[in-house]
């Protein structure tokens, strides 16, 4: 039994911030494996200990990459309120609607930021353009 290279686990990581995804291998599941091969593993031919610790540190590095990823996203959300958003979404029939406001505030919502523009609730990805507020007088 061979453990697959970590490298594919970085590319299909999501947004899913300190939850493990159904769908992620966590570093748990990757002491699992570890065991479960060393329990079984042919003794005449035994596997390299330094591919397990190469592969830890990749687990912890793509750990420590999503945290970064994370707290870096939130600072960007939080500097957005107050500033005057164009947001788009799509109406019922199909067509394209941009929404431009100020954000009044930001949530977590299943994992991921949202923003308001007043009532309205928007994804990152509906943002289009982010400016200054206009000076009130």
């Amino acid at each position: 039994m061979t453990i697959n290279n970590t490298n594919s686990v970085t590319q299909t990581t999501s947004n899913s911030w300190f939850e493990e995804s159904k769908d992620q291998v966590s570093v748990e599941n990757f002491l699992e494996l570890m065991v479960a091969q060393l329990k079984n593993q042919d003794f005449t031919n035994p596997v390299d200990d330094t591919q397990y610790i190469a592969q830890l540190a990749q687990f912890a590095t793509m750990q420590s990459m999503q945290e970064l990823n994370y707290y870096s996203q939130s600072n960007y959300v939080i500097s957005m309120v107050g500033k005057e958003v164009t947001a788009s979404k799509l109406s019922v029939g199909g067509k394209l609607e941009t929404v431009t406001g100020i954000v009044t505030k930001i949530s977590l919502v299943d994992n991921q930021f949202a923003i308001f523009i007043g009532d309205e609730m928007f994804s990152l990805s509906q943002i289009m353009e982010v400016k200054q507020a206009p000076e009130s007088k």
